[in-house]
C-alpha cells in the first residue's frame, strides 16, 4: 500500500431539503472532510464535525463510526457569525481531534519540527468534485497536490502555518483533515483557506503541535 491509501474520506449524515417537497427535510449521507492514519491513531481537524451527526469513515470494508472510537484529544477553535475561525493564537490553539485506533500499519509519522523556506510537501485528500487522477468512493475523486511554505506573515499563530498550494484547493471546503507531508514525515493538518485575496493559500495545523499533544515519543 502508497502513503496515500492511509488517507480516508469522512462521511456523516446530514439534514437536507427533499428535492421533492423543499419544506420536507430529510437525512442524506454526505461527504465532509478527510482523515489518516498515524501510529495507533486516526487523525481529523476537529471542524469537520461542525456539518451532520453519526460521523464515519471505511476501512478494510468495513464503516467505522468515530463514536464508537476512544477520543484521545480535541482541540477547537472559536467561530463567528458568518462560520470563519478565529482565535489562533496561542500554545494551546489547535484544530485536532485524535482517536485511537490500533492495527493500521501506517508509514506516516509525526514531524517535531515546522516547514522551512526551501521545502515542498504533498497535500493528498479526497474531495467531491472531480480532478482527473485517482477516482476514490462514488461521487468522491482522489486529489494530489503541491505545496510551498508562506514565509511572509507579520503575525504568524503558534500551531498555524500558511502554503501556497498547487493546484489550488477547491472552494466550498472537503479537503479539511488531510495531512502535509513529505516523505512519510507529516507536517500538517490542512486546517482551512487563508485570506480571501488568496485562494492559494491553505492554513494548517502543525504535526509539532498534534506531537505535544500525544506526549509523542517515536517509536
Amino acid at each position: 500500500m502508497n502513503s496515500s491509501d492511509y488517507i480516508v474520506p469522512l462521511f456523516a449524515t446530514c439534514e437536507k431539503e427533499s428535492p421533492l417537497n423543499h419544506s420536507i427535510k430529510i437525512n442524506v449521507p454526505c461527504f465532509i472532510g478527510n482523515g489518516f492514519f498515524v501510529g495507533n491513531h486516526f487523525i481529523t481537524a476537529a471542524h469537520v464535525f461542525r456539518e451532520g451527526k453519526d460521523h464515519y469513515f471505511e476501512w478494510n470494508n468495513r464503516k467505522v463510526e468515530l463514536k464508537d472510537l476512544e477520543l484521545v484529544e480535541i482541540r477547537e477553535l472559536e467561530y463567528d457569525n458568518s462560520g470563519r475561525p478565529y482565535g489562533h493564537h496561542g500554545s494551546d490553539k489547535g484544530d485536532v481531534a485524535i482517536f485511537k485506533f490500533e492495527g493500521v500499519h501506517s508509514p506516516f509519522r509525526l514531524s517535531n519540527t515546522t516547514p522551512q523556506p526551501g521545502m515542498s510537501f504533498h497535500c493528498d485528500f479526497y474531495h467531491k468534485k472531480q480532478y482527473p487522477q485517482k477516482e476514490g468512493h462514488t461521487n468522491i475523486f482522489f486529489w494530489r497536490t503541491e505545496g510551498h511554505l508562506v514565509i511572509e506573515d507579520d503575525d504568524p499563530a503558534e500551531n498555524f502555518f500558511g502554503m501556497y498550494m498547487n493546484p489550488v484547493h477547491p472552494e466550498g471546503g472537503g479537503s479539511s483533515g488531510s495531512p502535509l507531508y513529505e516523505e512519510n514525515i507529516v507536517y500538517g493538518i490542512l486546517h482551512g483557506g487563508g485570506p480571501i485575496e488568496h485562494p492559494e493559500v491553505c492554513v494548517f495545523n502543525s504535526a509539532s503541535f498534534i506531537r505535544r499533544l500525544l506526549h509523542y515519543q517515536d517509536r
